[in-house]
């Protein structure tokens, strides 16, 4: 069982893809052959938002039998697909590639990532970060004129304009490689990129009090500004995926240091687990490890990047991609939801839903934490949007294909939701060292972000003029 997810989900490659087997070392963390007593089923819930925590339930006797906070490492019934990597392992190891696991950068609901050594001098830097996709969304990846488009905008994106403000924050996620590699699993599509710092969703869960300074916060929506004025206007594209987890910490230069904070930080498993059930051997799983999460000097005054445009869309290609939802639901635009023409807005509203993280530790829109239905959740994410951001304006319902779906002919939630939302200047309350201006001054700038009509939004060179941002 999965989280709930919706748009356009695709991992598209910019290299020939080659396929390799990966080369094993003895598995503790996997049970392929053994049979289990209970027939179980996953479920994910969420500690920060993108951090899943597995836990894993016989549906026997509905006790919990494995809980882990981070991806399960066993057999394809029960890992969710994802690689089972150790330290000292070889991703690939070939004459072109040969790369070693040294750490754990992290993982989300459709991948890890791994710190890897080239022993074959085949990158710019001796240590790149490897994304490799679970083996379900490995099957998903569609070759042909996504792997052009990709280039295509990855192209644009490097090479339009250096000088833009904005070009740091876009252009620092450097797709150098991709391939395969096989797993009990199956196959896995990998994706070799530069390192880069935590997320900020990992920055988060490190801070004291889990958000960061005003000052940090501010800081990092204006780089997010910038970043998006420099897509939108220069480089015609729409990011589409801004969420927390695909914004890090930029790293320059770092490719000394990081030998020396491997020696320093030594990398680590959690303690083994034994479930009879599971697996005859010991449940071995690598601890997320970001680089230089806890180095003050790095991350006093910080920068950062976006990641992963996989989902990334072309304004110009935009018109005839209607049919698809590009967001995460849980950021999704109302323009979206209801069916009415988007573009680089949509990127707006995520922005409104996580500045509330960075400010508090929480996001604005309701989290879908469980598996339910994703019909009832979109109800329920229609109605957030009418208690917490206001009412839908007639002229644009006007224009939405899917209004009578979700609303009725008053504009109003055909179905309420249950609960009532938290109300922005409420999240906002939960941050004690915001004063009530600013907490005024963000619930202005936030709610600006969140008009619900898209041709009313501003953009994002608008917003970098807002007042809340100005202030020190």
């Amino acid at each position: 069982m999965r989280l709930l997810t919706s748009g356009l989900r695709r991992i598209p490659t910019v290299l020939r893809l080659s396929n390799h087997i990966l080369h094993t070392v003895p598995r503790q963390s996997s049970a392929s052959t053994y049979a289990p007593k209970a027939i179980c089923t996953i479920s994910a819930d969420q500690r920060a938002p993108g951090v899943p925590v597995f836990t894993l339930t016989s549906s026997q006797d509905g006790q919990n039998i494995l809980r882990c906070d981070e991806e399960p490492h066993m057999d394809h019934l029960y890992g969710d697909g994802y690689i089972p990597l150790n330290l000292g392992q070889f991703i690939i190891d070939t004459p072109e590639r040969k790369l070693e696991v040294v750490r754990k950068l992290g993982f989300g609901r459709t991948c890890n990532v791994w710190l890897a050594k080239d022993h074959r001098g085949q990158y710019p830097t001796r240590y790149v970060a490897v994304k490799v996709l679970t083996e379900d969304k490995s099957r998903d990846v569609e070759m042909g004129t996504t792997q052009i488009e990709l280039a295509e905008t990855l192209h644009t994106i490097y090479t339009a304009d250096m000088g833009h403000s904005g070009y740091a924050s876009s252009a620092n996620w450097l797709l150098y490689d991709t391939f395969s590699c096989s797993s009990i699993h199956g196959n896995h599509v990998c994706l070799v990129t530069n390192p880069l710092g935590p997320d900020t969703v990992a920055l988060h869960l490190s801070r004291p009090g889990l958000f960061l300074p005003l000052r940090q916060a501010k800081q990092v929506v204006r780089q997010l500004l910038l970043a998006l004025d420099y897509l939108h206007t220069t480089c015609g594209v729409i990011y589409s995926d801004l969420t927390p987890s695909n914004v890090l910490v930029s790293l320059n230069d770092a490719d000394e240091e990081i030998g020396q904070y491997l020696r320093t930080h030594p990398s680590k498993t959690y303690d083994p687990q034994h479930i009879p059930q599971l697996s005859p051997s010991p449940i071995v799983t690598v601890r997320s490890q970001p680089l230089f999460i806890d180095d003050a000097r790095r991350l006093q005054d910080f920068s950062v990047s976006l990641v992963d445009f996989h989902a990334a869309v072309s304004v110009d290609k935009c018109l005839r991609l209607q049919c698809l939802e590009p967001q995460p639901t849980y950021l999704c635009a109302p323009e979206v939801a209801l069916g009415h023409t988007w573009s680089t807005p949509i990127d707006i509203w995520a922005l409104g839903c996580i500045v509330s993280f960075y400010l508090t530790g929480r996001l604005l829109s309701p989290i879908p934490t469980l598996i339910v239905d994703g019909f009832s959740y979109r109800q329920d994410y229609m109605d957030w949007i009418r208690q917490v951001v206001g009412p839908y304006p007639s002229a644009f319902l006007s224009s939405c294909r899917h209004r009578k779906v979700y609303l009725n002919h008053q504009g109003e939630p055909i179905k309420r939701s249950a609960t009532v939302y938290p109300s922005i200047r409420d999240i906002l309350h939960r941050n004690p060292a915001l004063t009530e201006h600013d907490t005024a001054d963000a619930e202005h700038f936030i709610r600006r972000c969140l008009t619900i009509d898209p041709k009313m939004r501003p953009t994002a060179r608008d917003l970098l003029s807002d007042d809340w941002l100005k202030k020190s």
